[in-house]
C-alpha cells in the first residue's frame, strides 16, 4: 500500500492522518503501515527549492530538516560520500547569513555534488 509522506515544520514521515476503522481488543498490527520514504533525489531537489528563500527562519529550519532527512536517507542507502556532502551543506545553511550569497552558493554546490554522487 503506497502511502503519502508529509513534511512540514514539525514532522517528516508517513501521513498518519486517516480515519481509524478501529481495532478489536488486543488486536495487533500485522503489516508495517509506513510507506516507503521519498526518494533521495527528490529530497535533494526539495532542499534546493527551500534554499531559494533562506531569509526567513522558518524556511531555514525547513531546509535544515530536509538536509537531516536526506543525510539519513543517504546513510541508509550506504552512500557515505553523498551523506557527508549533505551534512556539510546543512552546517553551512545553519550558520549562513541569508545575505551572504557566496555561502548560499557553496551550500547549493554541495547539494549538486551530492546529487551527482547518487548512482
Amino acid at each position: 500500500m503506497r502511502q503519502k509522506w508529509v513534511d512540514n515544520s514539525a514532522y517528516m514521515g508517513p501521513d498518519r492522518r486517516r480515519v481509524s476503522t478501529g481495532r478489536r481488543w488486543k488486536e495487533r498490527r500485522h503489516a508495517d503501515e509506513a510507506g516507503d520514504p521519498p526518494a533521495l533525489g527528490a529530497l535533494l531537489r526539495r532542499i534546493r527549492v527551500a534554499m531559494l528563500s533562506l531569509q526567513e527562519k522558518a524556511n531555514r529550519d525547513r531546509a535544515l530538516l530536509l538536509t537531516r532527512a536526506a543525510a539519513d536517507s543517504a546513510e541508509r542507502l550506504q552512500f557515505a560520500a553523498c551523506a557527508a556532502k549533505v551534512r556539510e551543506a546543512g552546517r553551512l545553511i545553519a550558520v549562513v547569513d541569508a545575505k551572504d550569497l557566496r555561502a548560499v552558493a557553496r551550500a547549493d554546490a554541495m547539494i549538486v555534488e551530492a546529487m551527482a554522487l547518487i548512482p
